[in-house]
């Protein structure tokens, strides 16, 4: 397996009781015992700071897309590849794309890859501070609250739909595991650069 890739099958995670850092690399786990969250934090970003590095965030081709099923109005495609949504490696064939028939999805690649590469940096300060708007709304949550738990860091990417609308604008709906709401999933919708909404499911 590539280093690029080794580096991101690693998964931190926080046992809050013993406040022990987990390790789990290829299915096994290692256990060490870290007094400070701040260092599982410093080097969650310093992962995602190598993998970008190694231009993970590339270009696809549409030949790197599979087209399944359409109607009147809209296409739909799947990306055969592995990409990077919030610094986070996605599996292949779980990223769609919904392209309006005014255009052709061939035509639209660029803006897709622009697109792409701008969900998979880190979105951490606008997620919490959109989160936070979300769960206030019913509850209190403080950005620092979410900071501290690791919240960003923690998110489980499990659908991705990037659609090209009428319009021509790209948004996208993603759908997430958290450790806010661990019975929920987090559904996170987005127009361009802009988080319109959060909210939960289930």
């Amino acid at each position: 397996m590539p280093e690029k890739y080794r580096l991101l099958n690693i998964i931190w995670q926080i046992d809050q009781p013993d406040t022990k850092l987990i390790a789990k690399t290829e299915g096994k786990k290692t256990e060490l015992h870290i007094d400070e969250k701040a260092f599982l934090k410093e080097l969650t970003e310093k992962v995602r700071e190598v993998v970008n590095n190694h231009n993970e965030l590339q270009d696809f081709t549409f030949d790197d897309f599979t087209q399944k099923n359409t109607n009147e109005d809209w296409k739909g495609f799947i990306l055969n590849k592995n990409c990077i949504i919030f610094g986070k490696t996605f599996e292949k064939e779980k990223l769609e794309v919904s392209v309006h028939k005014n255009f052709a999805f061939s035509d639209c690649i660029s803006q897709f890859n622009d697109y792409l590469k701008w969900l998979g940096g880190n979105r951490k300060d606008e997620l919490i501070n959109a989160h936070c708007e979300m769960v206030n709304s019913y509850s209190s949550v403080t950005a620092e609250e979410l900071d501290q738990n690791m919240w960003y860091e923690q998110l489980e990417i499990l659908y991705v739909l990037v659609s090209i609308s009428e319009d021509g604008k790209i948004g996208a709906d993603i759908s997430c595991g958290d450790n806010f709401d661990e019975g929920h999933v987090l559904d996170i919708v987005l127009l361009e650069d802009k988080i319109l909404y959060t909210s939960y499911n289930g």
